[in-house]
């Protein structure tokens, strides 16, 4: 398969290029019927014309087909829910006196890891 130089796996090509011309050389053209013309003018007129887009349909067409644009605009999403999701969790009191987030109280992975932490074990 590599072997083969760019000439050799053509076998009969100078005989297909003569009965390709001899096939073109028989062929006639076809003349459109005398009502060709205004046929397709009469199409063309029956094709109600686009509408224009609005600013919002023109950005997402923009937008969308970009993967780098599709993949921050989801990433950003993600972000702002996270950290709205985050914030609307309401914090508590511990016993020390200062209020701590909900993620951080004792029965949760990032508790663990945050009493981890302060006892110096990381």
């Amino acid at each position: 398969m590599f072997g083969k130089t760019r000439g050799s796996d053509r076998g009969g090509a100078g005989a297909r290029d003569e009965r390709l011309s001899a096939l073109l050389s028989q062929w006639r053209a076809v003349e459109p019927g005398p009502g060709f013309e205004a046929a397709v003018w009469r199409r063309t007129r029956a094709v109600p014309a686009a509408q224009p887009a609005g600013l919002w349909d023109r950005w997402l067409d923009w937008f969308l087909p970009h993967p780098v644009w599709a993949g921050a605009a989801a990433a950003s999403v993600a972000l702002a829910i996270g950290l709205l999701a985050g914030l609307a969790t309401p914090g508590h009191a511990r016993a020390g006196g200062h209020e701590t987030h909900a993620l951080l109280q004792p029965g949760t992975v990032m508790g663990a890891y945050a009493a981890l932490s302060e006892r110096g074990h990381p």
